[in-house]
């Protein structure tokens, strides 16, 4: 029986994608969600957290961190992989065999978890960069909250219209030698410049 890659790369991000989902959770979100919303006003800015993490290094590296994990992963399946089919064709017993198959199974879920928490603590790391980055800026321009435009389910038009674009700000602290386009904000948007 081979070793799924497909399968044991799935895991390795769905187990990163949950364990970021528990870290950004907490008890508050909960007490939060049996309350009614109150209205309020509050100065918003938002950014492209795609763009941003283009251009930041710690998100960089860890996407190269992501496809390094995944090949040492791929190379050590196949390796396990060619070690069963050797003691297949060497005619070991079939229980050496499914013992072989165990030990390989354990050793690549081990890998596999040892990889997804470096990975996760990369992925940390960024994500406290950009979290810093944004909070300067919010505070260099009086903003009250700030949010990722293109992760807003509903509503997301009022705050791209009314808010401000603080995506450039973050990058110039970010990756302060990035040369940046300039773009000129649709009709409604403002942009905050540094």
């Amino acid at each position: 029986m081979k070793v799924n890659l497909n399968m044991i790369t799935k895991n390795v991000l769905s187990m990163v994608a949950l364990s970021v989902i528990i870290t950004a959770s907490n008890s508050s979100v909960a007490q939060a969600a049996n309350e009614s919303a109150k209205p309020f006003q509050a100065k918003v800015g938002y950014f492209s957290l795609p763009l941003v993490k283009m251009v930041c290094p710690e998100a960089a590296e860890t996407e190269a961190l992501k496809g390094q994990a995944e090949s040492q992963l791929k190379a050590y399946i196949e390796d396990a992989n060619k070690r069963l089919q050797k003691a297949k064709d060497d005619k070991k017993p079939e229980s050496e065999i499914q013992e072989m198959q165990k030990t390989l199974q354990t050793e690549v879920s081990a890998k596999q978890q040892a990889l997804a928490q470096l990975i996760q603590s990369s992925n940390q790391m960024a994500t406290s960069k950009i979290m810093q980055a944004a909070t300067q800026v919010a505070k260099e321009k009086g903003l009250d909250l700030v949010v990722d435009g293109s992760g807003i389910f509903t509503g997301g038009q009022k705050v791209l219209d009314d808010g401000v674009d603080i995506t450039k700000p973050i990058i110039k602290i970010l990756a302060p030698n990035q040369e940046l386009a300039d773009s000129k904000p649709s009709s409604g948007k403002r942009e905050a410049s540094k």
